[in-house]
């Protein structure tokens, strides 16, 4: 099912490496983390490393 809708939209499929897999999630994070400071929904960088660490647990 899932090959041909990819079929039916033209999506080439590749393989990723864990380090790729883990740049993309952690480059997520960070623009999340941007654009809460940028609306003033966190004040400072270390507001949002408390809420990573404490909130989800995320450790690197």
């Amino acid at each position: 099912m899932i090959t041909v809708w990819r079929k039916s939209r033209a999506y080439a499929v590749r393989d990723m490496s864990e380090e790729e897999i883990l740049r993309h999630c952690i480059g997520a994070l960070a623009e999340e983390g941007e654009r809460l400071l940028s609306e003033g929904i966190a004040q400072r960088m270390s507001d949002i490393d408390v809420v990573y660490v404490n909130g989800m647990a995320f450790r690197v």
